[in-house]
């Protein structure tokens, strides 16, 4: 399916060949067991789905240049600098650039868990 194109959230494997209609609009639905509210922001990949809370969209482009930025800066750098190093060399560098990566998001962001 997804070799395809086709993007979809499901909980497991199925088959199905259904004709879906909807039957109403602007109205809360739930997904997993988490309700969702009409107009909602929603990331979803293939290691699942999390809603944005609202107080969180205006700052969420900032924190995503952010974020994105801090990983060019540290881990893909130390990657694109492993041509001729060791395993063991690649290994470290890699460490130190995880570690300066979630040192920077901390002290943006604060400490909300492991990066």
């Amino acid at each position: 399916m997804t070799n395809a194109g086709f993007k979809a959230l499901a909980r497991r494997l199925c088959v199905g060949h259904a004709h879906v209609v909807p039957v109403r609009w602007d109205c809360e639905v739930e997904v997993f067991g988490r309700a969702i509210q009409p107009g909602a922001l929603i990331h979803a990949d293939k290691h699942g789905f999390l809603v944005i809370p609202g107080e969180d969209e205006p700052k969420l482009l900032e924190a995503a240049r952010f974020m994105d930025s801090n990983e060019c800066n540290t881990v893909i750098a130390a990657a694109r600098a492993a041509a001729g190093k060791s395993h063991d060399e690649i290994l470290a560098e890699l460490e130190l650039a995880v570690g300066a990566f979630g040192d920077a998001a901390r002290a943006k962001f604060g400490a909300h868990g492991e990066f």
